[in-house]
């Protein structure tokens, strides 16, 4: 089944699976990630493609690298937008100025992290390895222990 031209006004090679190595996939599983890609929802694209509504861990399981591929495309074609409300609230051009922590707000901020354009973490681990070494002695050396004699007399 051929994937459609465009989805959601942007061309699908956008939210296309990005891997040079494009595995081979079943007629179902190309429809189910074309209307997900059309849709961005999953029970949408599950009954679309006919599979059973008790088979959907199972089809996101199989297509998780594809899946993520069109949502990562999905937010990189929404990061722009993301972009415009954050400097619309530093600008002060927003609508709703007063609340300018509006959950909007944060949740173009969540889409910029996300696309690796916001904050981004780094984490730097520094560890000294100490390295002992421990001599135990052989099993047979083991069996043949000293033998100290605790009443004998202490000479010198």
């Amino acid at each position: 089944m051929a994937l459609p031209t465009f989805t959601l006004g942007v061309p699908l090679s956008l939210l296309a699976p990005t891997s040079e190595k494009r595995r081979k996939l079943t007629d179902k599983q190309e429809t189910f990630l074309a209307e997900l890609a059309h849709t961005m929802d999953v029970d949408s694209a599950m009954l679309s493609a006919d599979y059973a509504p008790n088979s959907k861990r199972e089809v996101i399981k199989s297509l998780k690298t594809e899946i993520i591929d069109i949502a990562n495309g999905y937010l990189a074609m929404n990061a722009p937008k993301a972009v415009k409300q954050v400097t619309d609230v530093l600008d002060g051009t927003a609508q709703d100025l007063q609340d300018h922590y509006s959950s909007r707000y944060k949740a173009g901020l969540e889409v910029l992290d996300r696309v690796g354009i916001g904050k981004q973490s780094q984490v730097n681990i520094q560890a000294e390895v100490l390295t002992g070494i421990v001599l135990l002695p052989s099993k047979g050396a083991a069996e043949a222990s000293v033998v100290v004699d605790v009443n004998a007399p202490i000479e010198g």
